[in-house]
């Protein structure tokens, strides 16, 4: 999660302004920091789908933006906290197998967060509550209770200091350039 938020001085930046002009320096703040946070959403929605060997669409899907308002001046990009179940990451070749097999021998084979790899002693059933297949292994020697396995959630993506990196440099470099263009715009709507 990140939390995009407008802690500048703005005095400085009304000094050279008319009364009339000053009073848009609030609007163009909030629009400008609901399309940053739209950008940052956008670089970092990229960023996840290459790391983790998601879907772009799903993780779009899985990422939501509260926007910001007059009163707030403060947006937050948010990701779902859940992690997908490894049959998501099963190769289309592995998918076609029946609940309760094997994918081999050994156990599925997957690839997570683009390594491919073969995860031991797992396999493939039917999940009690929805029907739809995944991967879960063993927990002891008995054949019950079953652990379900999981790959990437795209929270604990959220929180790589890489991902960090990526989502506050664009923050940085977008709100620059969108706060010029939408003071410019509301100065200009006011003008004419």
């Amino acid at each position: 999660m990140i939390d995009l938020s407008v802690k500048a001085d703005l005095k400085a930046a009304t000094r050279y302004l008319y009364d009339y002009e000053r009073r848009v320096i609030p609007r163009a703040t909030n629009r400008s920091i609901n399309t940053t946070a739209r950008n940052v959403q956008t670089a970092i929605n990229r960023h996840i789908a290459k790391e983790t060997g998601l879907k772009a669409g799903e993780v779009k899907a899985a990422t939501s933006i509260t926007k910001s308002t007059f009163s707030t001046l403060r947006a937050i990009v948010k990701g779902r906290r859940r992690p997908y179940n490894l049959f998501r990451f099963l190769q289309p070749r592995n998918r076609s197998f029946l609940p309760g097999a094997f994918a081999n021998q050994r156990g599925v084979k997957a690839n997570p967060w683009r390594k491919s790899r073969i995860f031991k002693g797992t396999f493939i059933i039917r999940g009690s509550g929805h029907g739809r297949p995944i991967v879960v292994k063993r927990t002891g020697r008995n054949r019950y209770p079953l652990k379900a396995v999981y790959g990437p959630s795209i929270h604990s993506e959220f929180n790589r200091p890489a991902a960090r990196a990526l989502m506050n440099s664009t923050a940085r470099t977008r709100f620059r350039i969108n706060f010029e263009r939408d003071l410019k715009y509301y100065i200009s709507r006011l003008r004419t």
